[in-house]
């Protein structure tokens, strides 16, 4: 019986394998095997002493196109990581291989270490928005950030604001717009620039050496050129934030004295909004230049000036986010700094930062200058306001080889290699910011005992004099003073600051030497002088200033008038008390009096300058009001007490310690009592020390009485700082 035919059933053909040549390229063509025996290299090939190739199986069949466009995107992303290592493998010498700095005494070649900083590096990338695959779509670009910062500075020139690729504008439908826009809505005039710049090079950015004068001046310049011919939308906004917050400096700085031509047909109002409006858009071109994800050394610049023009008592008026985000910005331009290799420069003049748009392109004394001094101004700010914090600084004492700065003008910073030599009692611009330098070590000296917790011996700190003495002693025999950027007042203010370090070295020591009950207290005398000595020369630089006028951008000054008036108060008291004449010091107290009278006034000082300024006329008023030599005074009183709590009272117990306007914990003045048998550290009495001879720039609820001489002497005291000693340096 026949069965029924089946259908014939159709299979799929059988996919053909894919099997690797059994020979190499050569053999192939000679119709011979061969197989690998030598590092991937056949017999054949060895003898014949030819290059080996063995062809790679390729790809049959169908791929899923997600995983072909992975593929893809993967070999994209490759070529760019291998384009950017290739472009900065010889010119940024690796931290830990033998060819970076092997004599320097950080050089090290931890393994260990270097995995640790891999990690750093790593996280840091993925936090600062370096590694963001997930925001790019399967088929896209990744963009190529080397080419958009890549430097277009001639032969020759110094530097250049201009993007490497310019961006690419909108459509005609988005009304053909770049990213530039908003900032030059805020760009104001040419002859409003060029006065407002010109203020700023002149006035303030001797204490702000980041920029260099002559270069800054050239790229504005650059500006209104390509300005007027209608290409501004090339310019780099890591540039146009470093240009506004110049702006910004310059306005805040205006009173009427100073008031450019060019403004003063606008209103006061409209004058007055300008610092705040050219700080927001120096923010957003920050922001507009993605800092974070394509470090360049101008967004380094941008945030040194914002954080020095939003400093606490400086010249901006918000007191929004000021604590934190200081630590913050600074933070981010000191890793900047770190990326850009600015930590290892070494010693060698020869050995130049990384290519930048902000430095000249060829090997020279402004390349290598400048960016020394923008890693020392982040070293400073560091040394000073961080390193107190355990775990917060972020510059180490071996972390970084790089030498200081060369005490040079900025006219002294040209294209070549060649150093001017100045005589030495010449005295140069940048002299301020090495003074600053100095005043870094000290602190991180200072901070390394205090997180000690060991007990300072007195030779200590009379070591500690004694370096700050010989940089006064070299201050004070500069007499070359031919430099035609120099203020007026430039080598006082030095001096005052050096001054004023030494009143703080010996605040603890001063009131027992001043009145000595044990044989351990006569030790003290040094201090006394050096107290007093430095104390009168705070006064008379304060005198020196207030009669060349008040200057806003100075804001710090006032914060060092007031501990050396005191200084000069209790030695006013022990020469009256002794039936002696204390006019000398009495005459320095009004002098200084004078001082913060002038600064009272908002159009000469910043706001908050002129807060304290107000509050130390009342404290001077109370020393000057009346004569203390019957010890009637209240004011005597109340200093009698504080300085036998000083020089005899050990540290007072946990329960006697309050909370004060929401400022750090110190002794209550209820608790001021007897004196007691024993003298302890003079480091015992910290917080009394502290409230005695600080002062903060708070909002004094006294300054609200009618009757201004029915001061609460006890309150005002209280209101004093207990956080900063007597004062912010910088």
């Amino acid at each position: 019986m026949n069965s029924p035919i089946e259908p014939e059933v159709t299979r799929p053909a059988k996919r053909k394998r894919v099997r690797q040549k059994a020979s190499c390229l050569a053999c192939q063509r000679r119709k011979g095997r061969c197989e690998q025996i030598e590092s991937d290299r056949c017999e054949g090939c060895i003898k014949r002493n030819e290059e080996c190739v063995w062809e790679t199986p390729a790809l049959v069949g169908n791929v899923p196109n997600d995983i072909a466009a992975t593929i893809g995107h993967l070999a994209r992303r490759v070529a760019v990581l291998e384009r950017q290592m290739s472009l900065k493998q010889d010119r940024i010498p690796a931290v830990n291989t033998p060819t970076s700095h092997i004599d320097s005494p950080v050089y090290s070649t931890n393994s260990a270490h270097t995995e640790t900083e891999d990690a750093a590096q790593a996280l840091e990338d993925i936090a600062l928005g370096r590694r963001q695959y997930h925001t790019f779509g399967i088929n896209s670009e990744v963009p190529d950030s080397h080419t958009r910062n890549a430097t277009f500075v001639a032969p020759g020139a110094f530097t250049s604001i201009f993007l490497g690729t310019p961006p690419p504008r909108r459509s005609v439908l988005q009304g053909s717009q770049s990213e530039n826009d908003a900032f030059l809505e805020s760009l104001p005039d040419k002859p409003v620039s060029d006065a407002l710049v010109q203020i700023f090079l002149s006035d303030i950015a001797w204490i702000y050496q980041i920029l260099h004068g002559p270069t800054f001046l050239d790229e504005c310049r650059q500006l209104w050129s390509v300005k007027d011919q209608g290409t501004d939308y090339v310019i780099d906004p890591a540039w146009f934030a470093c240009y506004f917050m110049v702006l910004a400096w310059a306005a805040s700085s205006l009173n009427a004295s100073n008031m450019p031509l060019a403004l003063k047909h606008y209103p006061a109002a409209d004058v007055a909004s300008l610092p705040r409006v050219w700080s927001n858009t120096a923010e957003l071109a920050l922001h507009a230049s993605s800092w974070a994800a394509k470090p360049q050394l101008r967004a380094v610049q941008a945030i040194l000036l914002k954080i020095s023009y939003e400093r606490p008592g400086a010249q901006s008026a918000d007191d929004a986010d000021e604590g934190t985000s200081f630590f913050v910005w600074l933070a981010a331009a000191t890793r900047i700094c770190q990326l850009l290799g600015l930590h290892r420069l070494g010693s060698d003049p020869n050995t130049m930062p990384a290519d930048d748009p902000a430095l000249p392109s060829q090997p020279c004394l402004l390349k290598r200058e400048l960016a020394k001094r923008i890693f020392f101004f982040c070293l400073v700010h560091d040394w000073i306001f961080v390193s107190g914090s355990p775990g917060m600084n972020q510059i180490q004492v071996n972390s970084f080889d790089t030498d200081p700065p060369l005490n040079l003008d900025e006219d002294d910073l040209g294209l070549d290699m060649t150093i001017p030599e100045h005589p030495s009692n010449y005295m140069a611009v940048y002299s301020y910011t090495k003074n600053l330098f100095i005043l870094a070590q000290f602190q991180r000296v200072a901070t390394d005992l205090t997180q000690q917790r060991a007990p300072v011996g007195y030779a200590t700190i009379l070591q500690l004099d004694a370096d700050l003495q010989k940089e006064i002693h070299r201050l004070e025999h500069i007499c070359d003073f031919s430099n035609p950027r120099l203020q007026s007042f430039h080598r006082s203010l030095l001096l005052a600051i050096l001054h004023n370090r030494v009143v703080r070295l010996h605040r603890s020591f001063f009131m027992r030497g001043m009145n000595p009950k044990t044989p351990e207290d006569k030790q003290y005398t040094e201090s006394v002088t050096a107290s007093l000595r430095s104390a009168e020369a705070v006064c008379r630089m304060l005198r020196e200033l207030g009669e060349n006028g008040h200057r806003k951008f100075l804001w710090w000054v006032p914060a060092y008038g007031l501990g050396s008036c005191i200084v000069l108060f209790v030695r006013a008291l022990q020469k009256e008390e002794q039936g002696s004449d204390a006019q000398k010091e009495r005459a320095l107290i009004r002098d200084v009096r004078h001082f913060y009278e002038l600064g009272t006034s908002p159009d000469v000082c910043s706001p908050k300058a002129a807060l304290i300024c107000k509050q130390a006329c009342r404290i001077l008023d109370g020393f000057l009001e009346q004569p203390t030599r019957n010890s009637d005074s209240p004011v005597a009183d109340i200093f009698r007490q504080i300085t036998t709590k000083i020089g005899t009272a050990a540290s007072a117990p946990l329960e006697e310690y309050h909370r004060v306007d929401g400022f750090p914990d110190f002794p209550s003045f209820s608790s001021i009592s007897s004196p007691v048998g024993r003298h302890p550290e003079p480091f015992d009495a910290e917080g009394v020390h502290s409230a005695l001879l600080s002062l903060t720039t708070m909002t004094d609820p006294l300054m609200a009485l009618e009757n201004p001489t029915t001061t609460d002497w006890n309150q005002l005291l209280i209101s004093m700082n207990t956080s900063t000693y007597w004062g912010a340096e910088v």
